[in-house]
């Protein structure tokens, strides 16, 4: 099984718990995904890459996106089936996105990226270039800084998954190298005592 996939599994009930209402503290993130949201109303299927519990994909389905959430954690897509049971959820590796070309018609992947090998990520960016139409939208959010933070446990659960920092600007080098066209990079500062204190990107880039 995939280590992250097994890691989630191992997380889900635990990540759900503390993470699925995190956009009530979030207003930028709020505002950032509901613009995304309702620009694609009625323009195709939107994916939520790395759904984790499905609060993500469900803001975006409110917002008047048909979408679709995705995750590598069979236990994961469990809890988000569960807990909203009126849209489409699959497990699925993002990496894997290219064998079916031109299925999305955006896409979205709220710090799921920052899962990935530092030598796994051009591949899977240009899988997901490959996986939306032509003018698809994709935006991405990770964190910032350097290296990668292990933290060996989470909520009193074990794991070995590993959190990449981006260094600033590296996303959008990186999506341009894949055939992305950048259209827009925010930065933000945290939001005290709600999250992970680091500052967060968020970028938006064309297929």
């Amino acid at each position: 099984m995939d280590p992250t996939a097994r890691d989630y599994d191992a997380l889900a009930a635990e990540y759900a718990r503390h993470v699925a209402g995190e956009l009530a503290h979030k207003p930028m993130d709020r505002a950032w995904l509901q613009g995304f949201a309702r620009g694609m109303a009625g323009r195709g299927l939107v994916a939520d890459l790395g759904c984790g519990p499905g609060h993500f994909a469900a803001f975006l389905a409110a917002e008047g996106a048909e979408t679709l959430g995705l995750d590598i954690s069979p236990a994961m897509v469990a809890l988000a089936r569960a807990a909203h049971p009126t849209l489409a959820w699959e497990v699925g590796d993002l990496r894997a996105l290219g064998q079916r070309p031109g299925r999305f018609a955006g896409a979205v992947a709220m710090y799921s990226l920052i899962h990935l090998e530092e030598a796994e990520l051009p591949a899977a960016l240009r899988a997901c270039h490959r996986a939306l139409i032509p003018g698809g939208v994709f935006r991405a959010a990770v964190h910032l800084g350097e290296g990668v933070l292990r933290p060996e446990a989470m909520w009193g659960v074990p794991v070995r998954l590993g959190f990449r920092l981006f260094a600033e600007g590296a996303l959008d080098d990186a999506l341009r190298a894949a055939g992305f066209t950048v259209t827009e990079s925010l930065v933000r500062e945290p939001y005290p005592e709600v999250e992970y204190p680091s500052r967060r990107a968020y970028v938006t880039a064309r297929a």
